[in-house]
């Protein structure tokens, strides 16, 4: 089994600080300069536009557990309208068990 989520949200800069320290899991700083989504369409959502952001950085990290596979990939970054900061972010989970060897779906920018 493979799981999918797209999202978007907005929030002030130091909320998306907050939001980092407070996963275990995220590390607490972006790299800034970098955008992972840009090369992930999300079959085409109208809302989905990471590449418009101005000033970007981004993070991906990947997980292993047993038979589960984890992948978080976030970019944030300024509208063109300024103001708060907006964050993309895709999570993909899949299940070893259930759909065989780990697929690379990452490399699917359609994904």
């Amino acid at each position: 089994m493979t799981l999918v989520v797209h999202g978007k949200f907005e929030c002030a800069n130091a909320d998306l600080g907050k939001f980092l320290q407070a996963s275990a899991l995220l590390p607490n700083m972006l790299q800034n300069g970098t955008n992972p989504l840009a090369k992930i369409q999300a079959f085409k959502l109208p809302w989905w536009q990471p590449t418009s952001l101005l000033d970007v950085s981004g993070v991906e990290c990947d997980w292993e557990a047993g038979s589960d596979f984890a992948s978080y990939t976030l970019t944030a970054g300024q509208s063109a309208q300024g103001g708060r900061t907006t964050v993309y972010f895709m999570v993909v989970y899949e299940n070893k068990k259930q759909t065989g060897l780990r697929s690379n779906i990452k490399a699917d920018p359609n994904w």
